[in-house]
């Protein structure tokens, strides 16, 4: 195992609350993997294990960052949605519409840290600019923690059971089709 390849717990559909806790430790990972590539660059500059650190951080984000964020937007959000509106949980409204709003805004931050990544790659020379790979950690923290704190435990006590296995479903079947 290489310096930056952290262990992450492995879930699956069965239970797709565990899922996206799990996707969350990812996510967190491969962002730490990040500033930890970025650091190595400074002092070693593009060797091997850079390069390496770098096309996961690509395959992640590219590949699996998305299928989360449409679990999310497509399975989950529109589930709690009408229970919190039901409920006039304005908290959980709120927090529904800063999520959907900050999947865009994390694919912009995606984007142009993607950009750089790729030149990196291409050129096997070059740094990570640190305040830009500081607000892309700092602004996935933020996303996760919102996420984390209110919106999956109160997934856990509206959602029932059979509605968790449909959602664990249409998750299977996206990760299936990618």
């Amino acid at each position: 195992m290489n310096q930056f390849h952290p262990h992450t717990p492995a879930a699956s559909t069965d239970n797709p609350i565990a899922l996206l806790r799990a996707c969350h430790v990812k996510i967190a990972d491969h962002t730490a993997l990040l500033e930890r590539v970025r650091q190595h660059i400074e002092q070693n500059g593009v060797d091997a294990a850079a390069r390496e650190a770098i096309e996961k951080i690509i395959r992640y984000f590219v590949q699996a960052a998305p299928l989360h964020h449409q679990d999310e937007e497509q399975d989950l959000f529109p589930l709690l949605e009408a229970a919190a509106k039901a409920e006039d949980n304005e908290e959980v409204l709120d927090a529904l519409e800063f999520l959907r709003e900050d999947h865009g805004k994390l694919e912009t931050r995606w984007q142009a840290m993607l950009t750089q990544l790729q030149a990196i790659l291409a050129t096997q020379s070059g740094n990570i600019d640190a305040a830009a790979a500081r607000q892309f950690v700092s602004a996935y923290q933020r996303h996760i923690e919102a996420e984390n704190t209110l919106i999956l435990p109160y997934a856990q006590t509206c959602l029932d059971q059979a509605t968790l296995n449909t959602i664990g479903q249409a998750m299977k079947a996206r990760r299936t089709a990618a």
